[in-house]
């Protein structure tokens, strides 16, 4: 898998992040004795808001306790996958839409 994160920190409190995530799972397989291939890809775009919770319940701390910082995240995301069974048509198929063959 391979990935990479934007993310932005607009105040102390909040922030605004990017995420993608490029996983490519396919592999050989066997099952009883029959060899086989999977060839499978998902790619994910997620837009998503993280907070500081530490900062929002105990915005003055001292000691070890100022640079600790506990994130929470909310957002959404979109996920892209492609799929197929031992040399079969690759399918392709969103979050957003039934499945396609292209």
């Amino acid at each position: 898998m391979v990935g990479g994160v934007l993310e932005y920190t607009i105040n102390p409190l909040i922030g605004l992040g990017l995420e993608y995530d490029y996983n490519d799972y396919s592999c050989p397989y066997t099952y009883r004795n029959i060899n086989g291939k999977l060839k499978g890809l998902t790619k994910d775009v997620i837009l998503y808001g993280p907070v500081n919770l530490i900062n929002a319940l105990v915005p003055v701390r001292s000691g070890f306790w100022q640079t600790l910082n506990i994130y929470g995240d909310v957002g959404a995301g979109v996920g892209f996958y492609q799929y197929a069974l031992d040399n079969a048509k690759t399918k392709y198929r969103d979050a957003m839409s039934r499945c396609v063959n292209k």
